[in-house]
């Protein structure tokens, strides 16, 4: 990466923009509009810092909430999904944040809390939340020190947790491209593929293994889909599915591929994959 602290910001930022222009978008109108989707409740319970010098605390909070967590494949499929939040609800935001300020905070587990317990509007689906306090470092330091610690953290989750790597690292690596999953259906699905593969290899972890972008066709327009090469198992709970991004997909979408689409034309905005 460059010795100047500037430039990988200037970089990206400029091509960000360049992408978002040519579809006659806004970056700063995308990307708050981004972060405002993501939940930050008041209520509070575990630390990841805590998770991660005990993990057990983690099961034992699952255990407490989600009686059918007795069964082993039943708790790693509650834990899959924890962490598909706080990659999600925590680090997509903070690089939602160092795309649109051009600085955001490193995520440090002592700042990144579970919310839970009474009052929570929806206590059977807790959020992680947290992590935007602490101060900012300039874009190519967050990119690098976020590889650091989520590459700390997969020893835990994984042979602590149970969480297999196709899990971590695609859920890892969604949140890392959260800004071009934004505009998954509002730019040019080519640029959109290429850009957001060449950001996710900035990182210095193994997130850009299990993640794979393709432009595929939904209707009359063609989309820019990120596609995970592991499942949050997020199906195998109740009132579970599969997720737009899970690879369950990927060979079909692969396939049609080789199929002709229609050209590809500017589609409303809607909710992210």
């Amino acid at each position: 990466m460059s010795t100047d602290p500037g430039a990988g910001h200037q970089r990206w930022h400029a091509r960000y923009q360049a992408l978002l222009a040519d579809a006659g978008l806004d970056s700063q109108s995308v990307l708050n509009q981004a972060l405002s989707q993501h939940a930050r409740p008041k209520s509070q319970s575990l630390s990841l810092a805590q998770v991660l010098s005990e993990p057990q605390r983690l099961k034992d909070w699952v255990l407490a909430h989600h009686p059918d967590a007795q069964n082993p494949a039943t708790m790693v499929a509650h834990l899959s999904v924890l962490h598909q939040n706080l990659a999600l609800n925590v680090l997509a935001p903070l690089v939602l944040l160092a795309f649109r300020d051009g600085q955001a905070p490193a995520p440090e587990p002592e700042r990144i809390r579970l919310a839970a317990g009474p009052g929570h509007p929806d206590h059977e689906a807790p959020l992680w939340f947290g992590g935007r306090e602490g101060p900012a470092l300039p874009l190519d330091e967050f990119v690098d020190q976020t590889g650091i610690r989520v590459s700390r953290w997969y020893g835990i989750f994984r042979n602590a947790l149970g969480i297999s790597p196709g899990a971590y690292w695609s859920n890892t690596a969604l949140a890392l491209v959260a800004p071009f999953s934004a505009i998954w259906n509002r730019a040019d699905p080519d640029r959109v593929c290429a850009l957001g593969a060449e950001w996710l290899d900035q990182f210095p972890c193994d997130a850009n293994r299990y993640l794979e972008w393709l432009p595929v066709s939904q209707g009359q327009t063609t989309c820019a889909l990120p596609q995970r090469r592991g499942c949050c198992l997020k199906y195998r709970l109740p009132d579970g599915r599969y997720c737009g991004t899970c690879g369950v997909y990927r060979k079909q979408r692969r396939a049609a591929l080789s199929r002709p689409v229609p050209p590809a034309r500017q589609a409303p905005a809607q909710a992210e994959p």
